[in-house]
């Protein structure tokens, strides 16, 4: 059995993973007139970051199932 807070840990770094890996998807920068004054013109338009953040949670959801299953039943005899 895993240790809830170890759970939890594993879900958290797999869930930075993916956000950091989501990051640059879709990403389009503001059109050079558009820039308004103090503005970083690399800027995305539209981050979309709770998109991203939802996409990285289904995602880390996944991975978690996949370690904790590894984790679980030691398919490769790690323990051994």
């Amino acid at each position: 059995m895993l240790d809830p807070l170890l759970n939890i840990a594993i879900f958290i770094i797999w869930w930075w993973m993916a956000l950091l890996a989501l990051l640059p998807v879709g990403v389009r920068r503001v059109e050079q007139g558009d820039i308004d004054l103090g503005h970083d013109a690399g800027a995305p338009q539209k981050p979309l970051m709770l998109k991203k953040a939802l996409w990285a949670a289904g995602a880390a959801v996944i991975l978690w199932a996949l370690t904790a299953t590894c984790i679980w039943f030691d398919p490769f005899h790690i323990r051994d």
